[in-house]
């Protein structure tokens, strides 16, 4: 994948939960692992995505998604 001349982002979310969405996620190349149990809700990471997909400052980058409150 990063070997193509496609456009991609590559999402790591932590552990998935089935929550609302909240939209006080963090995202980063980088996030500091600070809890024993970083989750985050399909529902954010969904939002994420579709944000990432318009957008063109995640392209060929690695994000790592979790819940704001971790």
């Amino acid at each position: 994948l990063r070997a193509s001349d496609l456009d991609y982002t590559i999402v790591y979310p932590t552990a998935l939960t089935n929550g609302p969405a909240t939209d006080t996620y963090r995202v980063g190349e980088n996030i500091s692992m600070n809890s024993a149990v970083l989750k985050v809700s399909r529902a954010d990471v969904g939002h994420f995505m579709y944000r990432a997909a318009r957008d063109a400052e995640w392209i060929g980058r690695d994000a790592v998604i979790t819940s704001g409150d971790s």
